[in-house]
This record gives C-alpha cells, sequence and structure tokens, in this order.
C-alpha cells in the first residue's frame, strides 16, 4: 500500500470532494479530488516517457504553485521516489544557493529534475533531464493504476533545512509514514470532518506531513497559502481561518509572535472553528502563547487551543504530543522557566535523555533526547557514516537539549548551541531570544556565538545584530544597549558587538538562522576579533 492509495480512492468515489483551497497572488482556487489526481496522472506520464528507473529520486524545485501537490503524488504514482527542494529565494544568497543545491544534487543523483521557468534556470542541472511544467508535453496514454509498490520502499526524501550543513536527505518508507499519520491523526483526534490552514512550505517536515500528506490521507481539505507572501501579511491566515472554519494550524515558535505584532490593532477575527493551533519545530515558549493570547482571546482563542508537538524528518514528524483540550504545561525547571511542554510520546515511542557518556539523566536533568519508535526512518540517503553515528541499536541521537518531567518532554534548545564562555555553558538561541525585544535590531536576525581568544585563553562571547533600515538608533547607543541586555540574560559580558546591515546574515529555507555560514561571512567581513 502506498501513501495516496486512500486519495486516489477518493477521486473515484468522491470525485468533487475537496482537496484544496489554494491562494496565490490574491487569486483563489479550489481544487478537487479528481483534478489533482487526474494532473498527477500526468506527471507520471511524462516520467514514464523519459524511461525513469523505478526507486530513482526526483527533485521538485517549484514555487508556491498547485503542481506541488501533482509532482509529488505522480512521482510516487510512476514508482519514483520525489524531494520537495526549496527554489531560490529574495532572501538568500544565489551564490550561496547555487553552491549547496549544486552539492546536494552531486550526492543524491537524481535522474531528473522538476522544475518551472523561473526555478530550474537557478539550480543548474549538470545535464539531467528536466522537466518544465511551463512547457506542457503531450504524455502517451498510460494506465490509471499505480505500478506495484512495497510498503517496505522508500516514498520519498526528505530533507533537513540545513542550518548547520548541507541538507541531509531522511529516507521514509511507505509503511512508515502511514503508521506515523494512523498515531497521529489519533493523538489530536483528526477525521474527515476537519480543515487544515496552513503556509508552512512542503519541502519542510511539519508542512508536508501536517498540510499534505495527513490530509490527503485522511480526506481533511487543505488552505493552502504562499509562505513568502504569508510572511509580508500573516494575517491572510486569519482571513483564511475564519473564511473557511479550519479546525486545525500548525505554526512554528516565531509566528505567534509574528502574526499580533502586523495585525491591525482595530480588527478581530473570528477564529472559534480552530480545535487546535499547534506550535512546534522550534522551542517551544510560554511567551509566544502569552502574546498570542493576549491578542486574539476575543477572536476565540481559548488557552487550550494552543497546543505543542515535538517533531522531526527522521520520525516522519510527531514524536511528542501535548493534550487536546488541556492547557499546556509550563517548565518546572527553574533555569528555563520559559519554556513548555512538548507533551508526551505517541504511542511505540520512547524517550531518554542522556548525558554526554550516553546514560540516562534523572528527570528535570537536562541532556540530549534520544528516541526509539516504530516511525523512525530508514537512515540518511547515502550516508552510511552519518548514518551510524546518529541511529544506534535502534536509538536516534536527535541533537536536541531538554528534559523529562512527569512523562513530559520539555525542548530547550540544540546541542550545537551550548557556547562555552569562561567556563560557562549559555544556550545561544536563549540570549538571542532575548535580544529580539531590543528596541532598534530586527527581530530574528541576531546571531550569539563564541570565538576562542588567544589573548584571553578562552572562548569569548560575540553578539552579531542587524539593523533596520533605515537604523533606528545611533551605533554607539544600540552597541551599549545590546551589552547591557547580553549582560541581564545570561550574565556574561559580550566582548564584540558587529553590528549588521539589514539583511546580512544567511537564512535557511526554514528561515533559521544558518549559524555557521554566517559565522564564516561576519569573520570574512569584519575578522575574527
Amino acid at each position: 500500500m502506498h501513501i495516496f492509495e486512500a486519495l486516489i480512492a477518493r477521486a473515484e468515489s468522491e470525485p468533487d470532494g475537496i482537496f484544496c483551497h489554494f491562494f496565490r497572488s490574491g487569486e483563489y482556487r479550489r481544487v478537487s479530488n479528481e483534478e489533482i489526481v487526474a494532473a498527477a496522472r500526468l506527471v507520471a506520464a511524462r516520467l514514464r516517457a523519459l524511461a525513469v528507473p523505478p526507486g530513482r529520486v526526483v527533485p521538485i524545485v517549484l514555487e508556491h504553485r498547485i503542481e506541488l501537490y501533482a509532482c509529488f503524488i505522480g512521482c510516487v504514482m510512476a514508482g519514483v521516489v520525489p524531494t520537495f527542494l526549496p527554489p531560490l529565494t529574495r532572501k538568500q544568497d544565489p551564490t550561496v544557493f547555487r553552491a549547496s543545491m549544486s552539492a546536494l544534487l552531486a550526492r543524491i543523483d537524481p535522474f531528473c529534475i522538476i522544475g518551472s521557468a523561473a526555478t530550474l534556470p537557478t539550480i543548474g542541472s549538470a545535464g539531467r533531464p528536466l522537466i518544465d511544467l511551463d512547457r506542457p508535453a503531450q504524455p502517451p496514454a498510460i494506465p490509471p493504476l499505480s505500478p506495484t509498490i512495497r510498503g517496505s520502499e522508500t516514498t520519498f526524501l526528505q530533507h533537513s533545512s540545513g542550518t548547520t550543513g548541507l541538507k541531509k536527505g531522511v529516507m521514509l518508507s511507505h509503511d512508515v509514514v502511514l503508521r506515523q499519520i494512523r498515531l497521529y491523526t489519533a493523538a489530536i483526534d483528526a477525521r474527515s470532518d476537519d480543515v487544515v490552514a496552513s503556509w508552512l512550505p512542503l519541502y519542510h517536515d511539519m508542512g508536508l506531513l501536517t498540510s499534505f500528506l495527513m490530509p490527503a490521507a485522511v480526506g481533511m481539505p487543505i488552505v493552502s497559502l504562499d509562505a513568502l507572501e504569508w510572511v509580508l501579511q500573516p494575517t491572510m491566515l486569519l482571513d483564511c481561518i475564519e473564511r473557511f472554519r479550519a479546525t486545525l494550524c500548525w505554526l512554528p515558535n516565531f509566528a505567534f509572535h509574528h502574526i499580533p505584532r502586523l495585525a491591525d490593532p482595530d480588527r478581530q477575527w473570528n477564529l472559534r472553528s480552530l480545535r487546535l493551533l499547534v506550535n512546534c519545530s522550534e522551542p517551544c515558549r510560554s511567551q509566544a502563547f502569552d502574546v498570542f493570547r493576549a491578542r486574539f482571546a476575543a477572536s476565540g482563542i481559548a488557552p487550550e487551543t494552543l497546543q505543542v508537538s515535538y517533531a522531526m524528518a527522521e520520525n516522519v514528524f510527531a514524536v511528542t504530543q501535548t493534550v487536546p483540550g488541556r492547557v499546556v504545561r509550563r517548565s518546572p525547571h527553574s533555569a528555563h522557566a520559559a519554556f513548555l511542554s512538548s507533551g508526551t510520546p505517541l504511542p511505540a515511542t520512547s524517550l531518554r535523555v542522556t548525558d554526554e557518556a550516553g546514560g540516562e539523566v534523572s528527570d528535570q536533568e537536562i541532556g540530549e533526547i534520544r528516541i526509539r519508535s516504530e516511525c523512525l526512518f530508514d537512515g540518511y540517503f547515502r550516508q552510511p557514516e552519518l548514518t551510524a553515528q546518529r541511529l544506534s541499536h535502534g536509538w536516534y541521537a536527535t541533537g536536541d537539549l531538554g528534559f523529562i518531567d512527569h512523562g513530559e518532554l520539555f525542548v530547550i534548545g540544540r546541542k550545537d548551541d551550548v557556547l562555552n564562555i569562561n567556563g560557562r555553558k549559555i544556550l545561544a538561541h536563549e540570549v538571542e531570544d532575548d535580544l529580539n525585544a531590543l528596541s532598534g535590531l530586527t527581530p530574528g536576525r541576531i546571531l550569539a556565538y563564541s570565538h576562542f581568544d588567544k589573548e584571553y585563553g578562552s572562548n569569548q562571547l560575540i553578539i552579531a545584530a542587524e539593523r533596520p533600515a533605515p537604523p533606528a538608533e545611533p551605533d554607539g547607543i544600540l552597541a551599549a544597549a545590546i551589552r547591557h541586555a547580553v549582560l541581564a540574560s545570561c550574565g556574561l559580558s559580550a566582548s564584540r558587538v558587529i553590528l549588521l546591515e539589514y539583511g546580512f546574515l544567511l537564512k535557511s529555507t526554514s528561515g533559521k538562522i544558518s549559524r555557521q555560514a554566517s559565522i564564516d561571512k561576519i569573520q570574512k567581513r569584519y575578522g575574527s576579533r
């Protein structure tokens, strides 16, 4: 059984049923089950016309358009392995993008690439066949049924956002994906009469699972928005929730700040249809829920509407989920009181928190989160050494830091975010989050990192922060304010403050700062001291 069999069956039994309410550049399109499956069959025909061997990887590099769904479904129908890769955006450095894309394509060695007139020229095909969706072909007739596909076969590659290096291709089988969908839909009581509203890109696991694969399997209509449009007009999500009476929505932590910040203070929305608004993909902080509730309580956002999940591509998506209908617990850990519970593990999922030697720690003690699950991936594509490093004896080392309290998981950051400054360990993202509230800086574009100083014989704390254009404060005043805020945040002094022009820091496709690439760029421009 493959992941789209239920959708294909609905195209026959409920051809006019809604697959998707699709929005792009102010235009609306209603897409039925029959339409999306018919479009997918045309894609499958084009793949077969190229004689793409079964099991070969086929990247899909497209801007926000309905063909994203059809291409992915069509690849599965043709027995090939799709992977969504992000197109170049205006926020990315074209040189860095092309270099990383070239290295990634060299690793996965795709048979062909699916794209558009806008995306294909930016990636470099290295002689591989291209399917340009803006140049329609006349495919030969194909049988309506998919080739025989075993559930144990890889259904797609899910690539990481690449914040700390080249993207990693997570291999996931049909059986594992369908198992995750069954477990997660049960955990949140998702039903065919639910409606999912989303701006999340499909090239990330949160968008792919919650806003495509799960709705397609269950039969939930999707309200699909363009992520780039949403960033500039975040309340368009609220408009769609109100218009289509959406019941389910997933957001990263920053979005709970971004939407209220740009919402018209004199306007209210009817958001009472929402059963669950789930915070996911970043460490989840109580302030995010406080800010969102303060602005939208009158619109119908109750405390129990706001929920949390801990998820990752290596487990298809969800590892834990808070209980719908209950208010999410806040951290009992005095040193990390700002964090929210991510809930308890899904069935057939185990958690443990370990120290640096791999030994399990006691409750409320912070360490690396490891998971064992029936939804775990089959490994990283063509990266056996990394797979063996991260996946051992059935346990996956996530690289995330957290603790367990009364069976609930609290996630506080990444091991990569830990800075050792003068013998003290601090979390870079906690300092960055505190600086986000500082007037005169661009929220979400702040980087805390360390550099070894030979003169002092230890690592020194450096803060790099972007100013808005035009700058709101004189540099001297802003730098002093940053130093004061850092001291208040972690009790340490910043040895250096670097003020950057807007857009200097490099970001991944998920909107997170690409830490090492940004540090390298800073040091190249400003030196290491």
